[in-house]
């Protein structure tokens, strides 16, 4: 199956997979540092997409996109250049944002900046700026920089090193629960592991993680929603130790008057992706 379509975006090509069909459009925004997001959220898109169109935006530095492009990974131009992907892949809006994890930050920003691109926010274990300004408050930035100078050294022995590959796979390819799920054949699984190892290093993704806070400052200034949403939350652990993710984001969806839903891992969507599925379209309906 071929889940390459190469949009040239300020020069540099980023990937959007489209499938389905439908009059709504469901655009899958992806978690920092997910290595191939069309084969990582493939478990729950391939059961929406009968009802809908589906579009997984793979970033620069993610999937099959270019890596290393020296792309600013500030929120403005990185939702930016989701638009334009999409604009230029002929995916037009209004859009209903699907966001995993660090995207949450991205979803927000990008619903309440253009408020008419987007029709509702979906969200999949979702950061929200209210969860990542509260972590800052804990993890201050100087700690946060030393933290992903770590992992990077880390990420550069097991790419190569096979023998750290085998002996962490548990930790690393198997985390998410995607190879065991049964939505990948062996060929997509192969390739899920080497695209796993080829983007862990990426320059935009440690960008990312840097620029998290200063990204949760700007969607934060956006103020409150302006677009309907769904969340599921799970109880995932962070080094918090005043606060939890459960509680800032459950507070944030509160806030905004969106419907929340208990995931039982941060990792749901290959876990339970008809629960996920499930609710949603029962959901979009109701809009």
């Amino acid at each position: 199956m071929d889940y390459k379509n190469i949009i040239a975006v300020n020069g540099h090509g980023m990937n959007v997979y489209i499938t389905g069909k439908g009059s709504d459009t469901i655009v899958f925004l992806s978690g920092a540092g997910v290595s191939s997001p069309v084969l990582e959220y493939k478990p729950l898109y391939s059961l929406l997409s009968d009802e809908f169109r589906i579009a997984v935006i793979e970033k620069k530095g993610y999937g099959f996109s270019d890596a290393n492009t020296g792309a600013p990974r500030d929120i403005k131009n990185m939702t930016d250049e989701s638009r334009e992907a999409l604009a230029k892949a002929g995916v037009k809006p209004p859009y209903i944002l699907a966001a995993h994890s660090y995207s949450g930050i991205e979803a927000v920003y990008w619903a309440n900046t253009y408020p008419e691109e987007v029709r509702a926010v979906l969200g999949l274990d979702m950061a929200s700026p209210r969860f990542a300004l509260a972590q800052a408050k804990e993890l201050p930035e100087e700690k946060k920089r030393a933290m992903v100078e770590r992992n990077e050294k880390l990420y550069r022995k097991l790419c190569g090193s096979k023998i750290l590959q085998k002996l962490l796979k548990k930790q690393t390819t198997e985390a998410t629960g995607v190879l065991k799920c049964g939505a990948l054949s062996e060929e997509e699984k192969k390739l899920y592991c080497e695209l796993f190892y080829k983007n862990l290093c990426n320059g935009e993704i440690s960008a990312e993680q840097v620029a998290a806070t200063s990204n949760a400052v700007t969607a934060s200034e956006t103020g409150k929603l302006k677009v309907p949403g769904y969340m599921f939350i799970s109880d995932m652990k962070t080094p918090m130790r005043k606060t939890t993710w459960r509680a800032e984001n459950e507070a944030f969806a509160k806030e905004n008057e969106w419907v929340i839903s208990h995931a039982e891992s941060h990792f749901y969507y290959a876990q339970q992706p008809q629960k996920i599925a499930d609710a949603w379209k029962k959901y979009i309906k109701s809009l």
